[in-house]
């Protein structure tokens, strides 16, 4: 049952996220890191706001993949909603992304928002005080 739960999401998430995988990878220092589910849904409102849903765990394998499209959001952006309503898990790495995110648009002067956290995602964001930081867009 967890196999063929783990095959649609891998079906679903295809060209959005990282799959699910059972295979170990070796990094350079010897570390063996397994792939973790993430996806990410891009979407503009009616303002041209951009939109990023986040599911699964933002980590350190996650990051580069949400890295790339942040970059290319943050620049044509009015504003930036963050949505972490599927969000299960956020690391350091996936922290300095969502501060970067906030740091890089407010000295733009636009608005970000970080909505629907939940669980360990809110409290690392409590903490840390970026769950106060980021401002509701202007529609």
């Amino acid at each position: 049952m967890l196999q063929r739960a783990r095959d649609s999401h891998a079906q679903k998430s295809l060209n959005t996220g990282i799959e699910w995988s059972d295979t170990p990878r070796l990094t350079k220092t010897g570390t063996i890191l397994m792939k973790t589910a993430f996806r990410i849904e891009e979407t503009a409102d009616e303002t041209g706001n951009v939109v990023f849903r986040l599911e699964g765990e933002l980590d350190l394998l996650a990051a580069p993949e949400f890295k790339e499209r942040l970059t290319g959001a943050l620049s044509a952006a009015p504003a930036l909603v963050i949505d972490m309503q599927g969000l299960d898990f956020v690391d350091s790495a996936g922290m300095g992304l969502l501060c970067s995110a906030l740091k890089r648009m407010q000295s733009a002067g636009k608005d970000c928002q970080f909505v629907n956290a939940h669980g360990q995602p809110l409290k690392l964001m409590q903490i840390s005080g970026l769950a106060a930081s980021g401002r509701r867009p202007q529609r």
